[in-house]
Formats: structure tokens, C-alpha cells, sequence
């Protein structure tokens, strides 16, 4: 906990200091995310979606009110399986972000070099991911309405295993 004060009171400082702005961006949302299992075989691919809730949140630095550079964090779930509503799975990554406001609208990308999804029946998958998505502002832009998709090309531990998260959320963007 001293460290996180340590790392927070740093980088509000250093915003100061180097003119630029430093912007935390918590978000909420509904996710449904796809999960595919790629035959080897030369048969169809199994497709499993599952629905959630999702959370999380966005740390940076904002240059000309315009672009934003940071680190996010993400946690998805728990999904309900669509078709066994015993399963569930848990999503949880950590990357780096980059985002530009272009003619009102936010455009936006991520790299999540860790990015986990825990299923409570076993099966966790490791790996990397990308997001892309874009904002349009509400209530002159003290809220952000997102719509978001997130891509797992492959996991570490599953090469034929893929899936791609779609997101729609509601961001706070607070600028220091």
C-alpha cells in the first residue's frame, strides 16, 4: 500500500513538471466474449460465448488534451456460459494504452502483454491480447460511452485455442 501511495504521489508530481496532464479513467461495462477451439482435424471449430459484467481502469499521461499515453487494467466476468450456466470464466489482463481524441470522438489501443482468463472447471489459458475501440463523450465529456473489442490471437498454454471479447462500457476520464 506504501508503494501504490508512492507510485500515485509520483506520477501526479511528474505530471506537473513536464506539462502534461495526468489522467486515471475508471470504466464499467457488459462484455460478451467468444470463445473458439480451432480443429486440427479438418472439422467445424467449437464456438462457446459467455455474457459478464466488466471493470476496470485506465492510468496516464494526457499531451495536448488530445492524446493519452498509461498503463490499464482490466477484470471481465464472472461469464456465464451460454450453453452450461455452471461454467464460468474470469478474464483479467494488464497492459499498455494509447489513446487520440479525433473530431470528439476517442480512438483507442491497447497491448495486454499479461492477459489471463480463469475457468472455474479448469482449462486456464495464458497469454497476450490486443484491444481496439473508440469513445463518443456524454454530458460534455465528464463520461465516456466506450465500445471496445479485444482479441487473444493465441494463449501460451492452448495454441488452438482463440476468442474476442466485445465490450460496450461507461468511462469517468478525471484529468489532473
Amino acid at each position: 500500500m506504501k508503494r501504490m501511495s508512492l507510485i500515485i504521489t509520483f506520477a501526479l508530481l511528474s505530471g506537473r513538471t513536464c506539462f502534461a496532464d495526468v489522467v486515471v479513467e475508471p470504466f464499467v461495462g457488459l462484455s460478451q466474449i467468444v470463445f473458439t477451439e480451432v480443429s486440427n482435424t479438418g472439422g467445424g471449430d467449437n464456438d462457446e460465448a459467455a455474457n459478464g459484467f466488466h471493470v476496470g481502469a485506465r492510468l496516464g499521461f494526457g499531451f495536448f488534451k488530445k492524446l493519452i499515453f498509461g498503463g490499464e487494467y482490466f477484470q471481465g466476468g464472472p461469464y456465464k456460459d451460454l450453453d452450461n450456466a455452471d461454467e464460468t470464466t474470469t478474464v483479467r489482463q494488464i497492459g499498455l494504452f494509447v489513446a487520440y481524441d479525433f473530431i470528439g470522438i476517442r480512438l483507442s489501443a491497447a497491448y495486454y502483454p499479461y492477459s489471463r482468463l480463469d475457468e472455474d472447471q479448469g482449462g486456464d489459458e495464458e497469454g497476450k491480447a490486443i484491444r481496439v475501440g473508440m469513445a463518443l463523450p456524454i454530458k460534455s465529456k465528464k463520461f465516456l460511452a466506450n465500445l471496445d473489442v479485444t482479441i487473444f490471437p493465441s494463449f501460451d498454454t492452448d495454441e488452438n485455442a482463440r476468442a474476442q471479447n466485445a465490450m460496450v462500457s461507461l468511462s469517468f476520464p478525471l484529468d489532473f
